[in-house]
């Protein structure tokens, strides 16, 4: 593939990979999976792909914050194995999931009206 992939490093310029700021950087890069140089898509391209279901979960999740059976049984049924796999390849269904993605009032209310949601 001849696709420009972002590799994020950490910004700390040090030959010493034991130094603190060095780690703590990296450790990031790992955890939240921003290192796009081992896949042949990026971010961008997924979030285009999915951004529809990716408002519409972030919606549900949000509607039904106290009733978590509620929302499971939407997002089995919602969302096909083979886009979950493709989502959490990079981390952007684990944000909406973990309630980091913010909805601004406008798209929130335009959703419930449209979805027919309380």
């Amino acid at each position: 593939s001849n696709k420009n992939i972002i590799a994020l490093l950490p910004k700390e310029k040090t030959s010493n990979r034991n130094n603190y700021n060095y780690q703590k950087a990296q450790k990031s890069i790992d955890i939240y999976n921003l290192d796009l140089s081992k896949y042949s898509f990026t971010r961008h391209e997924i979030l285009r792909k999915f951004f529809n279901k990716l408002i519409k979960v972030a919606v549900y999740r949000y509607v039904f914050r106290n009733d978590n059976s509620k929302f499971k049984e939407f997002y089995r049924d919602f969302i096909s194995d083979e886009d979950r796999k493709e989502l959490h390849s990079l981390g952007l269904m684990k944000m909406v999931l973990k309630g980091q993605f913010v909805i601004t009032p406008y798209i929130l209310n335009d959703y419930k009206r449209q979805y027919k949601l309380k």
